[in-house]
């Protein structure tokens, strides 16, 4: 069994961008998070440095707010400072995307107010699994399989995942060891949600399968490191950037990583934490390459002919489209929203897991 903590001393060093003296762990009270919250905790007072937990509560189940509260009183009996993010949804489609969307947003805010520069999630390698297996079904191109990326900014918060090389049994034993009980989300266990139905197929593969997968997965991430340097200088030098339009010149539209930039403008204007889809993207290139002028719209951006290209805007209202109505306790937090869902332009550099 692996020793995580002596894991996460070897790991911190190399994710941290800056040496922090205070972070945040989000802490939805299930395994994962509780585990994480406890190692970071330990780690945090053998290195002087403050932990809270975050807990955010959507208020979508008539139990939310008694598990919060359970989760706030299991950290609070380990000695572990607790947030609570109370969250208020709009009903309809696409709620557990709305609802991330949302826990974010409002994570990075009080991150903002009170000086936390690290914000830190657990999600761990099967999660990277299913992301890399979620992605494939809908299509995502190559850097897409490369995964989640264990730091990236969130509205201008570090956003560290310290666990894609860790699996989530050691988490499960460090708990139990531990004798630390946690919280059961049961939409985890719903089989209409296609990540559920993932989850059931990967619990049912042999380890080298999963072996296998982490190996593709990382060698994803490698691929995407190299092709996200050549845009960035390419980006730099090429595309038109005001504070009101992108403009891409229609030559770059032909250059191999046409599809990926076009999809970086799309993600910076649009926002939003999920790209446009594959073939969507493809669709709208192909239109862009054939010399046709009529205007598109795709991923809450508008594009139209001008010059020798195309200039990308956002579409008007797009504040709008956040499922977000409000965080309670939190004035006006639609403008930090939209800065916590803005992409960037330019790529991250995106960094890979250290190895367990």
């Amino acid at each position: 069994m692996i020793d995580l903590a002596a894991y996460l001393n070897r790991a911190l060093p190399e994710l941290f961008l800056t040496s922090p003296s205070q972070l945040a762990v989000a802490c939805s009270g299930g395994a994962d998070s509780l585990a994480l919250a406890c190692l970071l905790h330990d780690w945090g007072t053998r290195h002087a440095v403050s932990v809270t937990a975050l807990i955010c509560n959507h208020g979508l189940r008539p139990t939310s707010a008694a598990e919060a509260d359970q989760t706030r009183r299991a950290l609070a009996a380990r000695g572990i400072d607790t947030a609570l993010l109370s969250l208020v949804l709009h009903e309809g489609p696409a709620l557990q995307a709305r609802a991330r969307d949302a826990r974010y947003a409002a994570m990075a805010h009080w991150c903002q107010h009170h000086e936390v520069k690290h914000l830190f999630t657990a999600h761990h390698a099967d999660d990277q699994m299913e992301t890399f297996l979620f992605r494939l079904l809908r299509h995502s191109g190559p850097l897409g399989l490369a995964g989640m990326s264990a730091v990236h900014s969130l509205g201008g918060v570090h956003h560290v995942r310290p666990l894609l090389a860790i699996r989530k049994a050691s988490l499960v034993d460090y708990l139990r060891n531990a004798s630390i009980q946690w919280v059961e989300d049961p939409s985890n266990q719903n089989p209409r949600f296609t990540r559920v139905r993932i989850r059931r197929w990967l619990a049912h593969q042999p380890e080298t399968t999963h072996q296998r997968l982490q190996a593709v997965i990382r060698r994803y991430g490698e691929h995407r490191i190299a092709v996200e340097s050549a845009m960035r200088d390419l980006m730099t030098q090429r595309v038109g950037v005001t504070p009101e339009r992108l403009h891409l010149p229609a030559d770059l539209l032909a250059h191999p990583l046409a599809t990926e930039i076009l999809q970086r403008c799309l993600m910076h204007l649009g926002g939003g934490r999920t790209p446009p889809r594959g073939p969507e993207l493809a669709r709208l290139l192909a239109h862009l390459q054939s010399g046709n002028t009529d205007k598109r719209t795709l991923h809450h951006c508008q594009l139209q002919p001008r010059g020798d290209g195309w200039d990308i805007t956002p579409q008007p209202g797009l504040e709008a489209t956040s499922g977000l109505s409000h965080i309670k306790g939190v004035e006006n937090p639609q403008p930090l929203l939209h800065a916590t869902r803005a992409y960037p332009l330019l790529p991250e550099r995106f960094v890979l897991p250290v190895e367990a």
